[in-house]
């Protein structure tokens, strides 16, 4: 290991140390350099702050799972949530007092920096009409979401296995697809009701019929084909 990325380590693992004693609030810099027997100035030559301490330790440990490119890539499949979740329950300590300080610089805002991305990659395979112009409100729900549900899991201290939460995470998915799909359902047989054989030729009528289920299944069946497709390049 390089003496740059030792040092860094040395502080990571101090923090570490510290975190299993007391709040995150609770320690400082000085805290830190005490424990690994380091100086303020050789801290701040590599970081800016602690919250860039917490950053880096989780940017250089997510690299350890994912590759460079893998991870700067990285779109939504079920297989990377759950990867995601393994390693926040491996570090559930450390993380579960981190993700309680929110603002600038702050390890949720970071994160949550990450998600945004990904989540737009997700939303990609949603046509542009469902979306409308409020795709950024879209995003960002979704993100806040999986944050907020992250924190209350690794706070519980009977959490679930990652395994069985990313499962919690994406039956809620399903469980929301499965309401529209009703929904849908029910609008086709309000338009049996409002558009009966009689008004309306047969071939009118089915095509009409049609293009309703047509966008109910499209964007499920695209959603479902580029996870595959993402699975098989990996």
């Amino acid at each position: 290991m390089p003496y740059s990325n030792a040092t860094k380590q040395a502080f990571a693992d101090a923090l570490r140390k510290l975190l299993e004693q007391k709040p995150f609030a609770k320690i400082s810099v000085s805290h830190i350099c005490e424990e690994c027997g380091m100086n303020r100035k050789s801290f701040y030559y590599h970081f800016k702050d602690k919250y860039d301490l917490v950053n880096w330790i989780f940017d250089t440990e997510i690299t350890k799972i994912f590759s460079e490119e893998e991870w700067k890539n990285a779109g939504f499949t079920w297989d990377i949530l759950e990867k995601i979740c393994e390693y926040f329950y491996k570090h559930r300590t450390f993380y579960s007092k981190v993700l309680q300080i929110e603002g600038q610089n702050s390890f949720t805002e970071h994160f949550r920096d990450i998600l945004v991305p990904v989540n737009r990659k997700f939303l990609a395979m949603v046509e542009e009409e469902e979306k409308g112009e409020h795709e950024e409100f879209y995003i960002h729900f979704f993100s806040d979401a999986f944050l907020a549900a992250l924190v209350r899991w690794l706070e519980d201290r009977e959490c679930v296995s990652p395994q069985e939460f990313s499962a919690l995470l994406r039956s809620s998915v399903e469980m929301i697809a499965k309401y529209v799909r009703a929904e849908a359902f029910c609008n086709l047989e309000k338009f049996d009701k409002f558009y009966p054989h009689s008004c309306i030729c047969p071939l009118e009528f089915k095509k009409r019929k049609d293009i309703i289920l047509f966008r109910l299944h499209k964007n499920i069946s695209v959603m479902l084909w580029r996870q595959n497709e993402r699975k098989l390049r990996l």
